[in-house]
C-alpha cells in the first residue's frame, strides 16, 4: 500500500469512477466528502470508501485533494476549502470550470500559502476511470510530480500558469461541441433531401485521412487562400436552407466567422 492519503470532494459519477480506478491500482487511503451525504452513503459503503459529513475531519492529514464537483459549484468549493486544508495538501480542481475561477483559486492559494492546481479531465471517466487523460497547470515542483506519478494516473503538466488546463479543455470544446452541433444540423438537412447516407459516406472517404492536426493545418491554409470563395459558398448554403424552409444556426455562425476573416 502506498502511503498517500487522497480526498475526493464530490462523490458523483466522476468521483466514484476515479476512486474505483485508483482502488484497482493499490489500496490507497481514499476518503470522500459530499454535501449530498445521504444520496451517496450506501455507494461509498459498497466501495469501502469512508464518506464524511464533517469537512474538518475529512481534510485531516490529506496529501492530495481532488475537487470533482459540478463546474457551477467549483469556485464556491475553492473559496470554502482552500484556507481549511493543511499546508502539505495539494488541492487539484478537476471540475471543468472557468479559467477566471482557476486564477482566483491560485490567488487565494497564494494568499493562504496553500498548494493549488488547475486541472482538466480530457476524456470519459466512465470509460477510463483514473486513467482518463488529465491536464494540470499551476505552480508545481518535483515533489508534487513525484506524488502524482505514484498514482499511475494519466496526468500531464502543461504549464505553470493557472487556468491553462481549464482553458485547454474549453478551447478543445470549441471544436468538439461545435462539430457535434454541426453534425446534428447536417443530419437534419440531409434527411430533408433524403441524402444522409450519400453525404456522410462522401465525408467519410475524404475527411481526416491524415489525422486531425494535418487536416486542421490544411483547412487553415485553405481558409487563408480561398476565403472569398468559401464565404460565397456558405452564403449559398444558407440560401439553400432558407429556401427549403429549414433552420440551421451553424452555417450562419460560419458565415460570421468567414466575414470577419474576409474583412481583416
Amino acid at each position: 500500500m502506498l502511503d498517500i492519503k487522497i480526498g475526493i470532494i464530490g462523490f458523483g459519477e466522476a468521483g466514484q469512477n476515479i476512486t474505483e480506478g485508483l482502488l484497482s491500482e493499490d489500496d490507497f487511503h481514499i476518503r470522500a466528502y459530499d454535501i449530498n451525504f445521504e444520496k451517496y452513503k450506501d455507494i461509498a459503503k459498497d466501495m469501502e470508501v469512508e464518506l464524511y459529513k464533517d469537512k474538518n475531519n475529512f481534510l485531516n492529514d490529506l496529501d492530495l485533494l481532488f475537487s470533482l464537483v459540478p463546474c457551477s459549484a467549483s469556485i464556491l468549493v475553492i473559496r470554502e476549502f482552500i484556507n481549511l486544508i493543511e499546508d502539505k495538501t495539494i488541492f487539484v480542481d478537476l471540475s471543468a470550470s472557468l479559467p477566471s475561477y482557476m486564477e482566483e483559486g491560485a490567488e487565494l492559494a497564494g494568499k493562504y500559502n496553500k498548494i493549488f492546481l488547475d486541472g482538466a479531465i480530457m476524456g470519459s471517466v466512465t470509460n477510463f476511470k483514473h486513467k482518463v487523460p488529465i491536464m494540470l497547470s499551476g505552480e508545481y515542483n518535483k515533489e508534487i510530480v513525484k506524488i502524482t506519478d505514484q498514482l499511475n494516473m494519466n496526468i500531464e503538466f502543461i504549464g505553470k500558469k493557472p487556468a491553462q488546463a481549464s482553458a485547454s479543455k474549453l478551447c478543445r470544446s470549441i471544436y468538439t461541441k461545435g462539430t457535434e452541433a454541426l453534425i446534428v444540423e447536417l443530419k437534419d438537412i440531409t434527411e430533408h433531401y433524403n441524402i444522409t447516407d450519400t453525404v456522410f459516406n462522401s465525408i467519410d472517404k475524404t475527411w481526416y485521412l491524415n489525422g486531425f492536426r494535418n487536416e486542421a493545418e490544411r483547412l487553415l491554409k485553405s481558409n487563408e487562400k480561398h476565403i472569398q470563395r468559401k464565404y460565397e459558398e456558405i452564403i449559398n448554403v444558407i440560401d439553400m436552407i432558407e429556401t427549403s424552409n429549414l433552420t440551421a444556426k451553424m452555417p450562419i455562425a460560419t458565415k460570421e466567422v468567414f466575414k470577419k476573416k474576409l474583412n481583416n
